[in-house]
């Protein structure tokens, strides 16, 4: 099978094509060409590319001719500019925007499932996270961090200057399953907020429930687990509309576990990094305890439990 543009009749590569399951994916090469042999005859195809409109089609109605089939699709028209809100405060096309902005959007991580909001900023590029442990992250923004980064959440801010200056880790108390976009403005574009955004703003804007949406209730959840970085995140979203009324509620807890470093240390300091002894919380860091495994540095888990409504 052959992947066509059906105006330019030119073949379209890096075309997905998966059932309506998700079992079963394949993509079209540089010739615009697919294997669908693999697909059972009652699944539906589902061919979807950036730039074109998805397509759906069902294997045993796809035509059948003594040459290789050709399937057509259309180029997508209504791709929008992106909107930016945060620099006049007011919506504004980003492409008539002079300032240096970045924008995510929940497209851009879907995928990847972002284990906290700092770690979401990465997705912006031109800043850094510094973290203190899994779940830790302060944004440093062109070298500037704590309280000469102001992080905002739906036009108020969550710090101001007279905060402290070294790592301030209060990004991560934002849940980022439910977060709608976020904005991050750098440099001078930012002196509109004061002189507390002096290296940048990160604005967090939570998600909107749809009034009069044809779904009276939308539910959503996910659960993730990673065994290298020892942490677990599940989230659960309820959306409920009737009317001129809406209302949206999301639930997410986090736990992150000791960091544990390498066993491996090929520089020749055998003992470098680590933690022999670690200070006992019930007896308020007063009393040193001995680590049964000085990989692990102890102390360093952190657990978090979210709620929006």
């Amino acid at each position: 099978m052959i992947i066509k543009d059906s105006k330019e009749k030119t073949i379209i590569p890096n075309v997905s094509v998966y059932n309506t399951q998700r079992s079963l994916t394949v993509l079209s090469d540089i010739e615009g060409s697919v294997d669908y042999s693999d697909f059972k005859k009652s699944d539906t195809l589902v061919f979807s590319h950036i730039a074109y409109e998805k397509f759906k089609i069902r294997v045993d109605k796809i035509p059948k001719s003594s040459s290789r089939t050709i399937i057509y699709l259309n180029s997508n028209t209504q791709k929008l500019s992106e909107i930016i809100l945060s620099v006049g405060r007011s919506k504004e096309n980003k492409e008539k925007i002079s300032k240096k902005v970045s924008l995510i959007i929940p497209k851009k991580t879907e995928l990847d499932l972002p284990q906290t909001s700092a770690d979401l900023l990465y997705y912006g590029g031109g800043i850094r996270i510094q973290k203190t442990q899994g779940g830790g992250g302060s944004p440093v923004i062109r070298g500037f961090e704590a309280n000469r980064v102001l992080l905002v959440v739906d036009g108020v801010r969550m710090n101001n200057a007279i905060y402290r200056s070294g790592h301030l880790q209060n990004a991560i108390t934002i849940d980022p399953n439910v977060l709608e976009r976020t904005e991050i403005i750098f440099g001078p574009a930012s002196v509109g907020y004061g002189s507390d955004a002096l290296g940048g703003v990160v604005h967090f804007y939570t998600i909107k429930p749809k009034i009069n949406n044809e779904k009276e209730w939308t539910v959503k959840g996910l659960e993730s687990y990673n065994s290298h970085l020892n942490h677990m995140v599940s989230n659960l979203n309820f959306e409920y509309s009737k009317g001129n009324w809406a209302s949206f509620t999301s639930l997410s807890y986090s736990d992150f576990g000791d960091i544990i470093m390498g066993e491996n240390r090929n520089h020749g300091f055998k003992n470098w990094g680590l933690n022999k002894f670690y200070l006992n919380k019930e007896k308020f860091n007063t009393e040193s305890v001995l680590n049964k495994n000085p990989n692990i540095q102890k102390n360093t888990a952190y657990s978090q439990f979210d709620l929006l409504q």
